[in-house]
């Protein structure tokens, strides 16, 4: 494959995306949904390489906000994509590309968009007709934002900083209020 146009550089944060070939599904039970993040935690995640500030796993394509830490980081990435896909094909008895093409991997340039982004991110189950509400999704980082259903393999807290002060517990709190109205307001302009 050439190389990517936009190379993924440290110190960085990126919108990664992909869908299953033909929009297939990439998660055919909801173990596959926990066989992609362990996987994403154990082989990317982690002081070194990079940080999860954000997620959304849907049926068919996922959505990953990560701040990239490393210069070996699209190879690890490279790596556990090629690792899942392998395992699906061969638990699902199929053979061929998982995903369509190369995944896409958006730099986020401010903190404006920085917001935008983990909104869009939270609101893709509810935008996609899974869900009634972003809380009710299981395979997302909306819980570690709001404080409910926290699964901790997320890091908000850069997010959350854009919406006051989380060096507090009172802090906190305040800031995933004004992060769930944030997330809220889509909804309502949407109405």
């Amino acid at each position: 494959m050439p190389r990517r146009k936009n190379p993924i550089t440290p110190g960085v944060i990126y919108h990664f995306t992909n869908q299953g070939h033909n929009r297939s599904d990439i998660y055919v039970e909801p173990h596959g949904f926990e066989r992609f993040m362990d996987g994403l935690l154990s082989k990317i995640i982690g002081p070194q390489a990079a940080t999860l500030l954000a997620y959304a796993l849907m049926p068919n394509h996922y959505h990953l906000l990560i701040d990239v830490k490393t210069e070996d980081f699209r190879e690890l990435f490279r790596g556990f994509l090629i690792s899942y896909s392998k395992s699906f094909n061969i638990r699902n008895e199929r053979v061929g590309s998982l995903c369509r093409g190369r995944y896409s991997a958006e730099r986020v340039a401010d903190d404006a968009y920085l917001r935008t982004v983990s909104r869009y991110i939270h609101i893709n189950p509810v935008k996609d007709g899974y869900v009634e509400r972003p809380e009710e999704w299981p395979y997302s980082s909306y819980g570690d934002y709001v404080g409910i259903n926290a699964q901790g393999l997320a890091a908000p807290e850069r997010v959350l900083t854009l919406f006051g002060d989380v060096t507090t517990t009172r802090g906190l709190a305040a800031c995933r209020r004004a992060y769930k109205r944030f997330v809220g307001d889509w909804r309502r302009s949407r109405d």
